[in-house]
């Protein structure tokens, strides 16, 4: 029963587990220190995206207006819009980002994005999608060439085996779904947005070099 009432509860607020990911995956590169964030703060605060969709961009927008967030700890998800509480409880000193870019809507531009972090995109979840188990998705039943999307994840890498190549994705459906909560979504095709529109709506944040304090310091206080 629990397995369930995540799977659906996290599926309504994709674009909030999505952009948070992004911000922890760029803190943990940046400072070498994985901090979990706020999902809910984001789902009460960003009001512009609520429980059914939302938007990353607008996600990070919010961040850098309340520069930050909260910790996962602090301000615990409950997968229902609530009263915002940014006002009441302090942000995690890590959790700023500065700004964020649209990536390069071609299978080379992501790429260069991956490399760097993980990185925020959107695609068409197909029913094929919502049945996946293992192995390389090639999204046979996705629009083509399409940039309609209705689904937001987390791209965290991407590898080859037997000469094919693939995104590594992240859902926010709970480790019941695909390969323990993860996908193999195959790139490097000649569709013009990629597999279900992968490559159309992909967002990363950014941090500027040197506004983060330091690790030791920030401990020190806690």
């Amino acid at each position: 029963m629990g397995g369930y009432f995540t799977f659906y509860v996290r599926n309504r607020s994709c674009w909030a587990f999505s952009a948070v990911g992004a911000i922890e995956g760029l803190n943990a590169i940046e400072t070498g220190k994985l901090i979990n964030f706020s999902e809910q703060e984001i789902l009460d605060c960003e009001l512009s995206g609520d429980c059914n969709m939302g938007w990353v961009n607008k996600a990070f927008d919010w961040v850098i207006r309340n520069q930050g967030i909260a910790s996962a700890d602090d301000y615990a998800y409950t997968g229902n819009r609530g009263a915002c509480k940014a006002s009441q409880i302090q942000n995690n000193a890590f959790s700023t980002i500065d700004s964020y870019y649209h990536v390069e809507e071609s299978d080379n531009g992501l790429l260069c994005a991956v490399a760097k972090q993980p990185i925020s995109v959107s695609l068409y979840a197909s029913q094929d999608f919502h049945h996946y188990s293992h192995g390389i998705f090639d999204g046979p039943n996705c629009p083509v060439n399409s940039k309609d999307t209705n689904h937001i994840l987390l791209i965290v890498g991407y590898d080859s085996v037997d000469g094919e190549d693939y995104w590594i994705l992240k859902n926010s459906w709970g480790t019941r779904w695909g390969m323990d909560g993860y996908m193999w979504l195959k790139r490097n095709t000649n569709k013009t947005y990629g597999v279900c529109a992968i490559n159309a709506w992909a967002y990363n944040p950014v941090k500027f070099h040197g506004r983060n304090p330091s690790i030791s310091s920030t401990l020190d206080q806690q």
